[in-house]
């Protein structure tokens, strides 16, 4: 399956997409800096793909992850998850360990950006869009399958649907994450 280049936004089902490409080339790496690692040529004649999550859901399943999963590393994330998720929310505008320097020890083609900025994984710097097809996460299932005949589980699963948000908390977010909500709202209607 190497006609594809899997733009691997955290927590919208990579470790499910890497087992049916069978592999996990670019795990977390934007799109623009694949395109310049691999080469114009390269990147221009495989197809691209990628899924959005609904920016609300993305924000809630990255912290219960982070905060409660036995997978993660506590140490080296305790100070940017704290107690609560309205605390992260509101006294931290949701900052999170890839933004440290320390990050660029495990990923290594990192900016150091906020990485819940999903639209920045698959736009050059001048704004434009590079990735051919973009999904909503909703409906990875569907999409899976009729790109690949092949049907998705889904791993690494956070904890997230646990937990409610308090309305203060989720109208938080999406001021925060506003534009990274149209954009998402605008792919609801191209599905």
């Amino acid at each position: 399956m190497d006609e594809y280049i899997y733009i691997s936004i955290p927590k919208t089902g990579t470790n499910s997409v890497h087992k049916i490409l069978g592999h996990s080339q670019f795990n977390h790496i934007k799109a623009y800096t694949i395109k310049r690692k691999i080469g114009d040529i390269n990147y221009n004649t495989r197809i691209s793909f990628c899924f959005i999550r609904n920016p609300i859901d993305l924000v809630k399943s990255w912290y219960y992850y982070h905060k409660y999963s036995p997978n993660v590393i506590r140490r080296e994330v305790k100070q940017f998850y704290p107690d609560t998720i309205e605390e992260w929310v509101f006294d931290m505008n949701c900052k999170t360990h890839w933004e440290d320097k320390d990050h660029k020890i495990q990923n290594p083609y990192w900016d150091l950006s906020n990485p819940l900025y999903q639209t920045s994984w698959i736009k050059d710097p001048s704004g434009s869009i590079i990735v051919d097809k973009v999904f909503q996460f909703d409906h990875i299932e569907s999409h899976i399958h009729e790109m690949f005949g092949q049907n998705v589980t889904v791993e690494n699963k956070s904890n997230k649907d646990d937990y409610i948000l308090i309305t203060e908390t989720e109208n938080r977010i999406a001021e925060i994450f506003s534009e990274e909500i149209a954009f998402y709202n605008s792919l609801q209607k191209k599905t």
